[in-house]
């Protein structure tokens, strides 16, 4: 269940209702079954040939275009999901219309881009772009 953008909980929906607990003070809540969605680009292949690229890549900024959709976890970690046109109070779970969301990226794998949507929200990607570092080890 999620408060306001907030998840608070799992609760069981009985008779098609739920039960909240007294302290609960959100104008809106979204219930949604547990799953969590999963998607992993394939791998940016090293040591191109007949170029001297490296074998440790990752992407320095990473921008990730979505439609109509709920901020997924990229690597793990969720952008800054609070906009200044949106007033305290209202939930922003769900952007309208086409957003770009750019987060910079720690360590070094295989380049490939990890993406979760943990919200009972819908996730459209669109693209994926940014800037790639290949590191030579």
């Amino acid at each position: 269940l999620i408060d306001d953008a907030w998840q608070i909980g799992e609760f069981t929906v009985v008779n098609g209702s739920v039960t909240l607990p007294a302290d609960e003070t959100g104008k809106l809540y979204a219930v949604g079954l547990p799953v969590i969605g999963l998607l992993k680009t394939w791998e940016i292949k090293d040591n191109l040939q007949f170029t001297g690229l490296g074998t440790q890549r990752r992407w320095n900024r990473l921008d990730t275009r979505i439609l109509n959709s709920s901020l997924p976890l990229i690597y793990g970690e969720r952008a800054p999901d609070r906009r200044p046109v949106i007033p305290m109070g209202e939930s922003d779970n769900v952007r309208a219309g086409i957003h770009d969301i750019r987060q910079n990226v720690v360590g070094y794998e295989d380049g490939a881009i990890i993406v979760e949507q943990d919200r009972p929200y819908p996730l459209y990607l669109m693209a994926f772009f940014g800037q790639y570092q290949v590191e030579d080890n």
